[in-house]
């Protein structure tokens, strides 16, 4: 593979610009304005200070993405399901569906969920989770629709 150089132009170029930088050198009263800077601050680092408003603005700031993060109240939709006990999850290629149904509180019960109601022989409105070969695997209840 052959080494390709710069154009000749570039190369007097960025020589041009190295010698009139070799001259380049940082203000005369610098170091005397860092150390005076260090000794107004005894033992601390000098640093640069902002002003109170950015301090304000900063913690505004903070507290609008803390506010923006906090969970939501979950709706009776966005409610996660509850998978059954003892139940194998469905595989990642397995069809699932959603079946919108009255389960009876005592089916839940046998399923290994704890269930408190007045009436253990009633029944919940809930969105079971059924896979293709009709196992049910997860359950959550209709808060919307529990008289």
């Amino acid at each position: 593979m052959k080494d390709r150089q710069p154009p000749p132009e570039l190369l007097a170029a960025l020589k041009s610009l190295a010698a009139k930088d070799a001259d380049a050198a940082p203000p005369a009263d610098l170091e005397a304005r860092l150390l005076e800077m260090l000794r107004e601050r005894p033992g601390t680092r000098a640093r640069a200070t902002l002003p109170a408003w950015a301090a304000v603005a900063a913690s505004i700031l903070a507290a609008a993405l803390l506010v923006h993060r906090m969970p939501r109240k979950l709706t009776a939709a966005q409610a996660p399901f509850v998978q059954v006990p003892y139940v194998a999850p469905p595989a990642p290629y397995e069809r699932v569906e959603v079946v919108h149904q009255t389960v009876p509180v005592a089916a839940l019960i046998a399923a290994g969920f704890d269930v408190h109601v007045d009436d253990a022989g009633g029944s919940l409105p809930a969105d079971v989770l059924v896979g293709q070969d009709g196992r049910v695997l997860a359950v959550r209840l209709d808060t919307r629709r529990i008289p």
